[in-house]
Formats: C-alpha cells, sequence, structure tokens
C-alpha cells in the first residue's frame, strides 16, 4: 500500500477563499492498487483539501485505485450530542462526509467519542497503547526509584478506560503497583460551564509524595482542564506529574503546563512543523 500524506499535496487557497490542489500526477503510480491518505487535519481547509484529492485520484485515467483513509485526529468529535436546541448535530455531519468518500477503511486514534467510531463506516482503531507503552516506559526510565505510578483520570468520561490501561499496564510492569485516581468536574447547574474539579476515586494512601502521576487524556486544546487537573493533584503533595494525549493541539504552547508536569508526551497527529513546543516529547505514528 503506498502512503501519501495530505500535507505533501501541493495546495493553494484563492482570493474567493476556495481551496486549489494540484500534482497528484507526481504522487499516483500507474501500478499503485491501494493508496492510504494519511490527513493530519487541523483546520477546515484540511477537510477540503481531503476532498479534492480523493476526487482527484478518483478522477485518474490511468490507475483506479482502491483509496483507504488514516485520520488520526478525527475532527469535530467533541460535539457528539446537541447541548441546546439549534446547535448542530456536528460529528454526525462529520462522518456522515467521511462515509459519502466510500473509503475502504478509515483508521482514527483514540477519538473523543465512542459515537465517532460507530458512525464510520470501514472503521478501524489505530493503537494508542503502542504510544502510551512508550510514554510509560520513558517516565519509569526517568524515576528508576519509584514503585508506584498513579494513573489520573481527569473526568469521568475517562474512568473507564482508564481501568482498562490500568490493567494492562500491571501485565506490562508487573514490578510496579499501579494506582487508580479519577477526578469529576463540577459544572453550573444552568449554564453546564465548568466551576470545579475535585476527586472522585481516591485511593487509600498516606503518603503520595513516593510515587508519580501521569494523567492521560485523549485531547489538549489549550491546556486549562490539564493545569486544573495539576492543582488538584498539587493538594497530594506528588513530586513528579506527567501527562500524556493523543491529540496535542496546544494551541497557548506548553510553556504553562511546565509549572504543573514535568514533562508531556503526545503523538504527531496533529502535528505542525513550524511550532515550539518546549518540554513536550512527540511519538510520531506509524502506519
Amino acid at each position: 500500500m503506498k502512503n501519501i500524506k495530505l500535507d505533501d499535496v501541493k495546495s493553494k487557497l484563492f482570493n474567493g477563499g476556495e481551496v486549489h490542489i494540484g500534482g497528484i500526477t507526481e504522487l499516483v503510480d500507474v501500478d499503485d492498487i491501494d493508496i492510504n491518505i494519511i490527513a493530519n487535519i487541523r483546520n477546515s481547509n484540511d477537510i477540503l483539501k481531503l476532498l479534492l484529492v480523493t476526487n482527484a485520484i478518483r478522477n485518474l485515467e490511468y490507475n483506479y485505485p482502491n483509496i483507504h483513509l488514516t485520520i488520526p485526529y478525527f475532527p469535530y468529535a467533541r460535539q457528539d450530542k446537541i447541548f441546546v436546541e439549534g446547535e448542530a448535530f456536528s460529528v454526525k455531519a462529520m462522518t456522515e462526509l467521511i462515509n459519502f468518500q466510500m473509503y475502504e477503511s478509515v483508521s482514527i486514534l483514540d477519538p473523543h467519542s465512542q459515537v465517532v467510531y460507530e458512525s464510520l463506516e470501514n472503521c478501524n482503531l489505530i493503537n494508542a497503547y503502542t504510544y502510551i507503552d512508550k510514554t510509560i516506559n520513558d517516565i519509569i526510565n526517568l524515576n528508576k526509584e519509584v514503585k508506584t505510578l498513579y494513573f489520573v483520570a481527569p473526568d469521568k468520561g475517562a474512568i473507564p478506560r482508564l481501568a482498562s490501561l490500568c490493567q494492562f499496564a500491571e501485565s506490562r510492569y508487573p514490578d510496579k503497583e499501579i494506582k487508580f485516581i479519577g477526578m469529576k468536574k463540577i459544572r453550573d447547574s444552568k449554564t453546564k460551564e465548568v466551576i470545579n474539579l475535585d476527586f472522585d476515586i481516591l485511593p487509600d494512601v498516606k503518603d503520595y509524595s513516593d510515587g508519580v502521576a501521569i494523567v492521560f487524556d485523549d485531547i489538549c486544546e489549550t491546556g486549562s482542564s490539564l493545569e486544573d487537573t495539576g492543582l488538584l493533584l498539587d493538594t497530594l503533595n506528588f513530586k513528579n506529574k506527567y501527562t500524556y494525549v493523543s491529540h496535542g493541539i496546544f494551541s497557548k504552547g506548553s510553556y504553562k503546563l511546565l509549572f504543573f508536569y514535568n514533562k508531556i508526551y503526545t503523538t504527531d497527529s496533529f502535528y505542525k512543523e513550524d511550532r515550539e513546543l518546549h518540554g513536550v516529547k512527540t511519538w510520531k505514528l506509524e502506519f
């Protein structure tokens, strides 16, 4: 299978706002049977670019390859329900748009909502444990004397997923004690805005200072949730705290997060070559 990165396709933006692509003949050979488009979506223009690239490949006169899609960060996944009458069911609109392209397969990484996986046709999940395991291993190497790892779920939605991760880590690292901390967001009853963060699940431990806390989440946009999580963990007197997010947008950079965490881990699902992120280890996704 030939991989074609969406970022490698030539494109420009017309004055009227339309996206234009070209150079597909330079990327697709006559004997290519299966093509995998790797799409790192960072804005809505990238979605249009993906649709145009798919259309251009299908319109080639010298080849009719099977087209697969790898879209690690699936956009609009956070709007997975209608919160207020009149809002769009954005993730449903996006999955329908992708389904209409009739890809042979669609591979995604750690989607924010189960609705994505349930709504996409021919959907495959990229194994996030590959990169989580690299993260845990790196943290253990940085803290070789530490015996206890505290896995932290920053909200109730992450608790079931993290419980499975604890089981994985217990079998993978039998010489380490894995404990679980769960948090819950307290929202305003009317506005539904988050007004506080508190512990939901907390081990019966007198002294946390000799352990390492690792916060796991699917996405970091501004970093405010991770900051709140770090502040709450500080009340337990952890000396070392780390965080892993599958999709690191970091729209406000990473500098402020380093006040709360020793090191930040993510993948290149939302990678931008021109940004500098201090204290961030980015794992390269392998396809």
